[in-house]
């Protein structure tokens, strides 16, 4: 599978970007765990955005949000699933039976 076919590479920035902005707005205590996702995916949803409007030469907005929609969504999902991954793996105690 080619990342470069779901994602902009140059949007790859973007993952541990927001993967430090989630390890920062989780030391900060004052947000619950549960909201940080949504905050991540908000945050990248800007970012992408903001991006295709700078980059784009295309003069068609509605494509130029679509876009950086999609792929602000994108990033913040690598990002959460990749910090969930490496937490996963982290962990030493498994809940599972027979391991």
């Amino acid at each position: 599978m080619d990342l470069n076919n779901y994602i902009m590479p140059e949007l790859l920035v973007g993952v541990p970007l927001l993967i430090i902005i989630g390890k920062i707005i989780k030391d900060t205590q004052r947000i619950k765990n549960r909201y940080i996702p949504l905050i991540l995916g908000i945050i990248g949803i800007v970012f992408a955005t903001a991006w295709t409007f700078i980059m784009s030469c295309d003069p068609n907005i509605p494509h130029a949000i679509m876009v950086g929609f999609t792929q602000g969504v994108l990033i913040a999902g690598m990002a959460v699933y990749g910090n969930q991954i490496f937490k996963q793996i982290k962990t030493k105690g498994d809940n599972n039976n027979g391991e």
